[in-house]
C-alpha cells in the first residue's frame, strides 16, 4: 500500500483487494467492511497498473453516494484528509496517492443515466450496493448497469481492467445471484474475463462493535430472509407471504450434487398451459421416488411453441437422448378444454400429437392438489425422501422455499375470499409451483385422504390404476 496509508484487512478483505481477476465481488453481512476493502482495492489497483488510473464509482443515486460512500472515504482518510480532493458537488474525486486516482461518482437511478458511462475510459469501475436495501431507500442497480460497467472497465490504455462489486446479499431472484454466484468463474467463450467472489464470514470483522452486530440481529429476528442476508451474509429466497409448501426442506429434498437423467427409468413431463407455459421433466425411480431434473418455459407463447423450441431440443440433447424407458405426460386439467377456434383441438391434444403420448390430467380442485404436495413431501421411501430436487433446478427450489406463496394481510394471516380455501398468488413464477403440484398428484396419488368430492374419487382411482401400470423397480 502507499507509504502513508495502512489498511487493517481481514483475510477475506485482503484476498479481494489483491485479486487479479477482472470481476471481483465482496459480499457479506452489514457492517463487515466491504466498502473499506473496496477503497483499499482502488489504491492497490493503481499500484498494480503502475501509474495513474481513472475509476468510476456507481451507486443507485448520487444522494446515497454522498450519504454513505463519500462518508466512508472521509472515515478511511481521516488522518490524511489532504489526500482527498472532492469537486463538482462530490461528483468528482482525486485520490492523491502514488499513483494518483481520478474518480467519477455516478448516481444511476434511471436508464438515461447509463449514458454517463460512455464518457471517459476507465481502468476500474466500482458498483456499490447493487441489490435493493429497502430500509435505506436504496433501489439498487440494474443488470444493464453491470453490463455497461463490464464493457467500460477495460478501456483505459495501458491499464489492467477491474470491475469490483461490494454488497449485502440480495434475494435469490436478483440478477446478482445469477451473474455472481450461479455463472462459472470462467466462461469458456470469454476466458480472459475471470471472476472471483468473496463471501465475508460472519464475525470476521473484529472492528465491528458487538452492539452494532446485535442491533442488526434484533432488527431482523422476525424476518427470515432479512436475517439470512444482513446477519449471516448469504443470499436468500424472497418471502412475500405464507409459504405454500412449508413441508419442503432443502436439507432433505434438495440433492447434494447435480443430477443427470439415468438410463432405463420411466420419465415424466408435466405441463402448465395457457400463455406462459412451463414443463417440469424428471424420472421415477424403481422404488417410486420422484426426481425433478429440468424445467423449460416460454413467455407469451403456447404449448406448441414450448414443445418445439424447448422440450424437443432438450430431449434430443446428450443429457436426455435415449435415457427414458418410457414417458408419462400430464398437467393442468384445463389443458383438455377445446380451443375456441378449433373445437377438435386442445393444448392436451397438442402434447399428445407432438410427443406421441397420452396426457394425464391432474385434479382440478386446489385442496386435492395441496394434499398431494403435502403427501409427496412428507413421504419417505426406504429411508429416503419421495421427492428429490436437482440442486441445479434452482427455480423450483426457490418456489418451494417460499417464493410460491399465499397472500397475507399486515398481520401475516392468509387472506381468504369468502368461505373458499385460499389459493396461491398467481404471478409469473407460480406456474413452476403448479407444475410441481400436478406432478405430485399424478405421479404419487394420495391414499386415504379424506376427500369426498366425486371428481376427486374418480381422479384418484384413475391415477392409481395408471401408476400401477407403470410399476417398475428402484434407483
Amino acid at each position: 500500500m502507499a507509504k502513508e496509508l495502512r489498511f487493517s484487512l481481514t483475510p477475506t478483505q485482503r484476498a479481494y483487494v489483491e485479486s487479479d481477476a477482472v470481476v471481483n465481488a465482496i459480499i457479506g453481512p452489514m457492517g463487515d467492511g466491504k466498502t473499506y476493502a473496496s477503497i483499499a482495492a482502488i489504491i492497490r489497483h493503481a499500484q498494480r497498473c503502475g501509474g495513474p488510473i481513472r475509476a468510476a464509482i456507481i451507486r443507485d443515486t448520487l444522494e446515497n453516494l454522498k450519504n454513505s460512500t463519500v462518508q466512508s472515504f472521509f472515515d478511511v482518510f481521516k488522518q490524511y484528509p489532504h489526500l482527498l480532493k472532492f469537486r463538482d458537488e462530490f461528483k468528482k474525486l482525486t485520490i492523491l496517492t502514488s499513483p494518483r486516482v481520478e474518480c467519477h461518482l455516478f448516481g444511476i437511478d434511471d436508464p438515461v443515466a447509463l449514458s454517463k458511462l460512455q464518457g471517459p475510459e476507465y481502468a476500474l469501475v466500482w458498483l456499490e450496493e447493487p441489490a435493493p436495501i429497502v430500509e435505506r431507500m436504496n433501489a439498487g442497480l440494474s443488470e444493464e448497469v453491470f453490463n455497461a460497467a463490464l464493457a467500460r472497465c477495460a478501456r483505459q490504455a495501458g491499464t489492467i481492467p477491474r470491475l469490483q462489486i461490494s454488497m449485502n446479499p440480495a434475494d435469490e431472484d436478483h440478477w446478482t445471484y445469477r451473474r455472481l454466484v450461479l455463472e462459472p468463474d470462467v466462461n469458456p467463450d470469454f476466458p480472459l474475463i475471470t471472476k472471483r467472489v468473496f463471501f465475508v464470514p460472519y464475525g470476521e470483522n473484529i472492528h465491528l462493535k458487538a452492539e452494532a452486530r446485535q442491533a442488526t440481529m434484533a432488527a431482523y429476528q422476525h424476518d427470515k430472509a432479512g436475517f439470512t442476508r444482513y446477519v449471516e451474509g448469504r443470499f436468500a429466497p424472497a418471502y412475500r407471504g405464507k409459504k405454500v409448501t412449508p413441508e419442503y426442506n432443502p436439507e432433505i429434498h434438495l440433492s447434494k450434487v447435480p443430477l443427470q437423467p439415468a438410463k432405463g427409468l420411466v420419465s415424466f413431463r408435466i405441463f402448465d398451459g395457457w400463455h406462459n407455459p412451463a414443463c417440469l421433466l424428471g424420472q421415477i425411480t424403481h422404488s417410486g421416488r420422484l426426481v425433478f431434473l429440468d424445467l423449460v418455459m416460454v413467455d407469451n407463447g403456447d404449448i406448441r411453441t414450448l414443445i418445439e423450441t424447448k422440450v424437443r431440443p432438450l430431449l434430443e440433447s446428450p443429457r436426455w437422448k435415449d435415457k427414458a424407458a418410457a414417458w408419462r405426460d400430464g398437467g393442468d386439467r384445463s389443458m383438455m378444454q377445446p380451443d375456441q377456434s378449433n373445437k377438435q383441438m386442445s393444448a392436451a391434444k397438442v402434447v399428445e400429437a407432438l410427443l406421441n403420448t397420452y396426457f394425464e390430467p391432474a385434479p382440478h380442485l386446489w385442496p386435492v392438489l395441496r394434499e398431494g404436495i403435502k403427501h409427496a413431501l412428507n413421504t419417505m421411501v426406504g429411508g429416503e425422501p419421495a421427492v428429490v430436487i436437482n440442486r441445479e433446478l434452482l427455480q423450483l427450489h426457490r418456489q418451494l422455499d417460499g417464493a410460491w406463496h399465499y397472500k397475507t394481510d399486515v398481520s401475516g394471516n392468509v387472506i381468504k375470499l369468502g368461505d373458499k380455501p385460499p389459493k396461491p398468488v398467481k404471478d409469473e413464477h407460480s406456474r413452476i409451483g403448479e407444475c410441481f403440484a400436478y406432478a405430485c398428484a399424478i405421479l404419487r396419488p394420495t391414499k386415504g385422504v379424506p376427500m369426498n368430492h366425486p371428481a376427486y374419487r374418480r381422479q384418484r382411482a384413475m391415477n392409481l390404476r395408471r401408476a400401477q401400470s407403470y410399476a417398475a423397480g428402484g434407483l
